[in-house]
């Protein structure tokens, strides 16, 4: 095999390698996007399950006067 030949099959793996690390490292970051996102509405989910039971013990109790 000639240099000329192996100096384009190089160059062709490095740019499958390239493309390929370029669509990986794509996936993380909108991995980590997504999960930051998904967190922000789980807490604020969270947060209004908590005032909802707060708010039905305090009348199962009998501490709210209507």
């Amino acid at each position: 095999m000639s240099p000329l030949w192996r100096r384009r099959i190089l160059r062709l793996a490095l740019g499958i390698y390239l493309i390929g690390m370029g669509f990986v490292m794509g996936v993380v970051v909108e991995r980590w996007r997504f999960d930051g996102v998904r967190k922000a509405m789980l807490d604020r989910y969270n947060e209004v399950v908590r005032q909802v039971r707060t708010h039905q013990m305090s009348i199962e109790l009998g501490d709210e006067h209507q």
